[in-house]
């Protein structure tokens, strides 16, 4: 399952409660998201689950480096749409 998502939501890793709840991200089902950059680039990114002290939490393998390469800050508030 594919999901074209603009990564200017995410504030940070992990992903925000509501992100991970609309990509329906669970330990049983983490799936691969294509997001956009600014210019509407395509790059699909693995998702991860990390335990964490209330069950589990949800980002993106090689986030920083899609962050990096984008030229996007690592503390940059992100959007979703």
């Amino acid at each position: 399952m594919n999901q074209i998502i603009n990564p200017f939501v995410f504030f940070s890793q992990p992903l925000s409660t509501d992100v991970s709840s609309h990509l329906c991200l669970s330990i049983d089902n983490l799936h691969n998201v294509t997001v956009h950059n600014e210019k509407f680039e395509l790059t699909k990114l693995c998702t991860r689950a990390e335990k964490s002290r209330k069950g589990f939490r949800y980002g993106f393998k090689k986030w920083p480096a899609f962050l990096k390469l984008n030229h996007i800050k690592f503390d940059a508030t992100l959007f979703f749409s």
